[in-house]
């Protein structure tokens, strides 16, 4: 059997394990805390990036709605500009018909008479032989 002395060490031996234990236990729930503390600042943290990711996230689709309405906008008055910018091209190529047309009749005495003027200049040398052979047969001929 054990006696008081080896009852005495054990104990303190019990003792000394109960203190390392609890110091062990201390030092682990120190730890624990520490790293719970550091995992908690660095949530705090992710969530306020995560709050401001999704601000900015909000700004730029409200500014992607204002670009896409302003395209739409830009768009319509695009097709409108091409729209009466078609149909003055239209009444500029119907003016331009119906100028065609008076510049061919104002111009049709002119060329007229610039043809009628040719063809008397043309004749008229033929006419002349004409006349001058016609003459020399009436005085000189049977």
């Amino acid at each position: 059997m054990a006696t008081n002395q080896e009852f005495s060490d054990i104990l303190l031996k019990l003792s000394d394990l109960k203190s390392d234990f609890k110091s062990e236990l201390f030092e682990l729930k120190s730890d624990f805390k520490s790293e719970l503390s550091e995992l908690k600042s660095n949530l705090k943290l992710v969530m306020k990036d995560v709050e401001w990711i999704k601000e900015e996230d909000r700004q730029q689709n409200l500014l992607l709605e204002e670009h896409i309405k302003g395209v739409q906008v830009n768009e319509k008055r695009l097709n409108l500009e091409i729209a009466n910018r078609e149909e003055e091209a239209k009444e500029i190529h119907e003016t331009l018909t119906e100028l065609n047309e008076r510049v061919k009749q104002v111009e049709f005495v002119p060329n007229f008479m610039i043809n009628l003027r040719k063809i008397i200049l043309w004749i008229t040398p033929i006419l002349s032989i004409l006349g001058l052979g016609t003459a020399f047969y009436l005085n000189w001929g049977p």
